[in-house]
């Protein structure tokens, strides 16, 4: 049985996180175990892979494991580039590398454990012990008042074994706690109680170690012969919980000496650490009280809205390793500060993601007075995203470099369902609200380079950038089923709505003005919303020639149609 770590090579940036799985192969080349990762990999059900022979999920004979080529340098603990077949019908690259090798025909040995006796115990065993696990043995015979100890003895206090020594000269490296020993070892002369504390001792390398001195009493025909224990070394330990204390007081010293908003929590959402600053703040936007080793989930249960966001954001910081938002604390509140939340992955020493920090600084004033005209004047100030305007000048940006880059782009214009209904049933207050949240949805969801705009009331549009046409539709209508599943929660209601959509596919020839391709986008979307609404329609965009020739002209023979009373009213009754 083989185990195979399989990782993507050069996974693609904008699609979904795919997380290296673990294949489990028999010696006859059949997949006997998958992760749960496996079904993001391949495609397929971890049923539908148990059973199948991996070259079910492989491109060709060439990428077999088995092979004699691959098998050489998996057994040399290198990885090997193979393609995979996906259950889509599309190859992909990835590494894969040896984890465990069992032949299967290796049987476990029939054996059984037994007690022995400590005197039949190789004595090079015990030496072995005491050096790996930092203890050692000693003896004290009442009779003679005689102290023999082992080797790991005097490896603790740094002592060539044998050196020759007096119980005085051992206590002297106690230091302060000589005292506590010699009452210890009387106490337990006397009444036979066993014993157990804590001391630091200075070895004859005058170094500090943190040991635990154990001891209990050996009876003979009833009465106390000796007295027997162990000297364990904790130094690690201690150095190891220094160095955590140093750094928790690092921590804490950093974090409080910060205005900004400080929080780590863990996978599991526990609060591991937070400063004032974003106490304080909490407790304004929630009216609750946080305490380390809560969870955010549980805690924010009373307010949906701001628990699914917070949700998204942290996931998000724990499948990529650093990102910028810029948002209130609470969207329910009017008036609380905008911060700009920096999100960065916590990550352990195998690289796997335990937690995730955010540092938030409040950013009100730079947006209200440093730049406040400018900020205003280029976004919508309910969503806080680009307005008509700003959106309009990305595009003729974004259009006087396509011949730079020669690639394909798509223009996405969208116009929410029935939205009217939403005023008169909620009112304007609900409905800026839905649409802050429903803003703050999309900009998580959409790619860092593309650029999302709130035109109107209830349209809004996505510059998809360097995009090919298979994966813009793709992406749109992943937006479109995120919208249609979007609950937003107020005061006992729950709004939900669709949306329809034109896509417009810019490639080779464009119109010269940027509002022509919004005007084209819309007209698409128009029609998807006449054809049923909840859809998304998609066509190429088309030169200002087409254009005059296509929707222009028949306008103009509208406009002849009317003022020449040409039309005319057909109807059948029904």
């Amino acid at each position: 049985m083989k185990e195979f770590l399989i990782q993507r090579y050069r996974p693609d940036p904008t699609g979904p996180v795919i997380r290296p799985t673990l294949l489990r192969v028999d010696d006859d080349g059949r997949i006997i175990q998958a992760d749960r990762h496996a079904e993001t990999m391949f495609g397929y059900d971890i049923s539908d892979l148990t059973g199948q022979k991996v070259q079910h999920i492989l491109a060709s004979r060439q990428d077999d494991p088995f092979a004699p080529a691959h098998r050489h340098r998996l057994d040399n603990g290198q990885t090997v580039l193979v393609t995979f077949r996906h259950k889509d019908g599309f190859f992909f690259t990835a590494l894969l590398g040896l984890r465990m090798e069992i032949r299967d025909s290796d049987q476990a040995a029939t054996a059984s454990i037994t007690l022995r006796d400590s005197d039949a115990m190789d004595s090079r065993i015990q030496r072995l012990a005491e050096q790996s696990a930092g203890f050692g043995l000693w003896e004290l015979d009442m009779p003679s008042n005689e102290i023999s100890w082992s080797e790991g003895m005097y490896r603790l206090l740094e002592l060539k074994a044998g050196s020759e020594l007096t119980p005085e000269q051992a206590l002297f490296y106690c230091q302060t706690g000589q005292n506590r020993v010699r009452a210890m070892f009387r106490r337990c002369m006397r009444t036979g109680q066993p014993f157990s504390m804590d001391l630091t001792i200075l070895t004859s390398r005058q170094r500090p170690q943190r040991v635990t001195l154990a001891g209990r009493a050996l009876k003979n025909g009833g009465r106390v012969q000796k007295l027997g224990g162990v000297m364990v070394n904790h130094s690690e330990a201690m150095v190891h919980d220094l160095e955590k204390q140093q750094a928790q007081q690092i921590l804490q010293a950093t974090t409080a000496a910060s205005s900004d908003l400080v929080v780590a929590i863990d996978t599991e959402f526990r609060l591991l650490h937070f400063n004032t600053p974003w106490c304080q703040q909490f407790q304004h936007a929630f009216d609750l009280t946080p305490k380390t080793g809560d969870n955010l989930r549980s805690l924010l249960k009373d307010f949906p809205n701001e628990r699914r966001l917070i949700e998204r954001l942290w996931q998000r910081a724990f499948d990529r390793e650093h990102f910028v938002a810029e948002m209130p604390l609470n969207r329910q509140g009017e008036g609380l500060p905008i911060y700009e939340f920096h999100f960065q992955s916590i990550r352990g020493d195998r690289g796997e993601v335990t937690g995730a920090v955010h540092v938030a600084r409040d950013i009100s004033n730079r947006i209200q007075h440093t730049s406040n005209s400018d900020y205003r004047m280029r976004h919508d100030p309910v969503t806080g995203l680009m307005n008509r305007r700003s959106f309009i000048e990305h595009l003729e940006r974004a259009m006087g470099h396509r011949h730079k880059r020669q690639s394909t782009d798509g223009l996405l214009f969208l116009d929410l369902d029935n939205f009217e209904q939403f005023n008169e049933d909620a009112g304007s207050g609900t409905c800026d609200r839905f649409l802050r949240e429903l803003a703050a949805m999309l900009g998580l969801r959409v790619r860092q380079r593309d650029a999302l705009a709130r035109l109107a009331g209830d349209t809004f549009a996505l510059f998809i950038e360097n995009c090919p046409e298979p994966r813009a539709r793709k992406i749109a209508e992943e937006i479109r089923e995120q919208i249609a599943q979007f609950k937003f929660e107020w005061q006992g209601q729950t709004l939900q709505t669709s949306t329809s959509g034109g896509l417009l596919i810019l490639d080779s020839e464009l119109p010269e003005r940027a509002d022509t391709l919004l005007t084209q986008a819309a007209d698409l979307c128009h029609t998807a919303k006449t054809s049923g609404r909840n859809r998304i329609h998609t066509a190429h965009a088309l030169p200002d020639a087409a254009g005059d020739t296509g929707t222009d002209k028949q306008l103009e023979q509208l406009r002849q149609a009317l003022d020449h009373h040409q039309l005319i009213l057909e109807f059948q009754a029904l």
